[in-house]
């Protein structure tokens, strides 16, 4: 899949494909799969159960929320010599490789690495020149290995499905560009555009047209009654009970939904809402059956619910290709999750606090928020309208301490501003673990936590002087 039209570490990176799909391959005895429990991670894990089943390898599959010592111990103390770690390992090699013993390694990741790989096999963009968080990631990587391994297309068309969960269908580029232009070539992928508001193609009209969160706009995203009010305000012929969906309007009624959308955000004050905010390139897996499969944003919701509501095992089956029970399941979750999501959105901006006019602090940790949550409430936030040109910070408690989840605008990262080295740092001064990419990084803090929002800010303000 290598071309001479895309960078040149492409070619670097489908040798790394190779030799791990041999490694892989080539190995006779149980695998075991470690995984995060984000969209990125339950897709990517997903997609590595399938390939090794497809090829008759045993292999346990495992999630995770953090990479700790315990879990790092656990996994490793498991049957079986060779270890995969997906979706991380490569912030933790000092670790990793001090707790191995006789164990072979593989990482399937896009993380930063934090030292030289001594023995351990990585596949990694970083490895190759990109940035990792924009191009390449786990599904991404899993995509490829599947699709070296069994020629099936179903891996590069799913892998789409956790590059969406990591924001990097927006404006795809190099690894990730390459396997979305092979996927519409093999005809299992199609790019449609469409204003936001019609994402959603399986919700009911009201709610689908103000659930889109990127941007996220308070006081429109997530709001129900804001729907419905606009759908009667347009005097299409709505009633919540019947089922209507944007798939059921005509040009007619969609022009003038459009138009009474625009003028009401429009009225709530936003100035910096620009057209091209409204329109973007959307994603459809043309071999899925079921409305919320077909549109890859959609799948990115419901995997990433499973994981968000501790029930990750059905994020991985859905990856995998079970249908069935399973989207069922996943479908009452998204529903229960995005009452969750409208209520910690609200939350989130009363609680945050803005410093020099360049961090947000959002201190949820005296408030009755799930930690889970933290990823996905600092990334909208962090695409808002309000907060787009800050660093995003959250901070929840959890059962190891405090968990923090950053987020970096992308014209602080073009300048060199990296959050997983703060995260790292203030992981190490306060006894924990942390790490990530320049453009989104956290970290769960074990110690006193007394001086963190201040130390939190100075390190931010450290890093940007």
């Amino acid at each position: 899949m290598a071309s001479s039209s895309l960078a040149p570490g492409i070619q670097g990176l489908t040798s790394d494909v190779e030799r791990v799909a041999e490694r892989l391959h080539s190995h006779d005895g149980i695998i075991n799969v470690l995984t995060h429990y984000d969209a990125d991670g339950l897709v990517a894990g997903g997609l590595v159960a399938r390939f090794l089943s497809s090829i008759g390898r045993e292999f346990l599959l495992r999630t995770t929320v953090d990479l700790t010592d315990d879990v790092l111990s656990s996994f490793l103390g498991l049957g079986g010599r060779l270890n995969v770690f997906v979706d991380l390992g490569s912030g933790d090699l000092d670790r990793i490789i001090g707790m191995r013993g006789d164990k072979e390694v593989v990482i399937i990741d896009h993380h930063k690495l934090s030292r030289e790989p001594d023995g351990v096999t990585i596949l990694n963009p970083e490895l190759h020149g990109f940035d990792g968080g924009a191009t390449g990631c786990a599904s991404i990587l899993s995509g490829l290995l599947g699709y070296q391994l069994t020629g099936d297309p179903y891996f590069l068309g799913v892998s789409l499905v956790g590059a969406a969960g990591d924001m990097q269908l927006i404006n795809p580029v190099d690894v990730t560009k390459m396997v979305l232009d092979k996927a519409v070539e093999m005809g299992v992928a199609e790019v449609r555009k469409d204003f936001i508001f019609f994402a959603s193609h399986s919700l009911p009209l009201h709610k689908a047209i103000t659930w889109s969160f990127n941007p996220y706009i308070p006081n429109f995203t997530g709001r129900d009654d804001v729907g419905l009010m606009l759908v009667k305000r347009s005097g299409i012929d709505y009633d919540p009970s019947n089922g209507r969906t944007v798939d059921s309007l005509n040009d007619l009624e969609r022009n003038r939904l459009l138009e009474v959308i625009v003028q009401y955000i429009a009225g709530l004050g936003i100035r910096d809402l620009r057209p091209g905010d409204l329109i973007r390139n959307f994603v459809v897996l043309r071999f899925e059956e079921h409305p919320l499969l077909r549109h890859v944003d959609e799948f990115a919701n419901l995997v990433n619910t499973t994981g968000r509501m501790g029930e990750e095992r059905l994020g991985l089956l859905l990856a995998y290709g079970v249908r069935g029970g399973v989207v069922d399941r996943a479908i009452e979750l998204y529903m229960e999750r995005r009452r969750f999501i409208a209520k910690y959105l609200e939350m989130a901006d009363r609680s945050a606090k803005i410093y020099d006019d360049t961090v947000a602090i959002v201190d949820l940790r005296g408030h009755d928020f799930n930690p889970r949550f933290s990823g996905t409430i600092s990334t909208i936030l962090s695409r808002s309208l309000k907060y787009q040109d800050k660093v995003v910070i959250l901070l929840a408690r959890s059962e190891r301490g405090v968990k923090l989840s950053a987020r970096a605008p992308r014209h602080l990262v073009e300048k060199g501003f990296n959050l997983a080295e703060i995260m790292r740092d203030l992981s190490k001064r306060f006894s924990g673990i942390g790490g990530g990419h320049n453009v989104a990084a956290g970290a769960t803090i074990e110690g006193s936590t007394d001086t963190l929002v201040k130390e939190i800010v100075e390190a931010v303000k450290s890093r940007l002087g």
